[in-house]
């Protein structure tokens, strides 16, 4: 795309034209791991963070692998957010991979069961939700 707009360029100028026009749409995506559900959403946040008013954005969600939805958006003024998002982020805590692990193999364990009480209800984070 860069060489259909700027012609052939060097990596260097390819590498500033990919800050300026993506970073700021990957922050909160590239201080989390695989989210999966919401990455299109995380980058409209991201968006939104920079206080880019008077844009467009082309949005696309490729779904699980199956389905893909793209849309435009125009935006007149920077949208309402909470401005904390990164303050929330930069407070979360480290988990080794072996907990994390734990967690995943609990999740694996429980999902689709009723009647069930979570068993493990410490390290819990002020204001974080858990589903």
């Amino acid at each position: 795309m860069c060489e259909k707009m700027y012609g052939t360029i060097p990596k260097t100028k390819h590498e500033a034209l990919f800050k300026e026009h993506c970073d700021p749409g990957t922050l909160i995506s590239a201080q989390n791991a695989t989210t999966y559900t919401c990455p299109l959403y995380a980058s409209l946040l991201s968006l939104a963070l920079a206080d880019m008013a008077d844009f467009r954005v082309l949005c696309m969600s490729y779904g699980s692998g199956c389905a893909a939805s793209m849309y435009g958006l125009r935006a007149n003024r920077a949208p309402y957010h909470a401005s904390d998002v990164l303050i929330h982020l930069s407070a979360r805590c480290a988990v080794p991979i072996e907990d994390a692990l734990l967690f995943i193999n609990s999740f694996e364990l429980t999902h689709g069961r009723f009647g069930f009480k979570p068993s493990d209800v410490c390290d819990r984070q002020d204001g974080a939700y858990y589903v």
